[in-house]
């Protein structure tokens, strides 16, 4: 067995020592300067993306938040106009039951106004 290369890491690290290539000190520089120009990239493009992620997740949430506020305007004005509509038909139907099952005229003047 022959030691043939040390390198630093695991496949992606500075080689230490090859026993087949030889560089000059110029190369080893430039490598290096090449390897922390990725680096720095790498760097700025997670963060970049990161940002990008929480952007896109806040305005996710204000969406969600500004549906979910229409939904319930849209609810309460259904029901409001529901009601509406059931408190002009209900005093005549209301009548109409009480005779049915009472036999006899309801009192005039009175109105009782139940809302559930």
């Amino acid at each position: 067995m022959q030691l043939v290369k040390v390198e630093e890491g695991l496949l992606n690290g500075e080689v230490l020592y090859h026993e087949f290539i030889k560089k000059s000190d110029e190369e080893i520089e430039e490598i290096q300067k090449r390897r922390e120009e990725r680096k720095i990239l790498k760097e700025t493009r997670k963060r970049v993306q990161t940002e990008n992620k929480m952007k896109k997740d806040q305005v996710k949430e204000e969406k969600k938040a500004k549906s979910k506020g229409d939904m319930k305007k849209e609810v309460d004005r259904k029901l409001i106009a529901e009601s509406n509509e059931n408190m002009d038909s209900e005093p005549e139907d209301d009548v109409q039951y009480y005779r049915d099952e009472v036999g006899e005229e309801p009192e005039t003047g009175k109105k009782i106004l139940i809302s559930i």
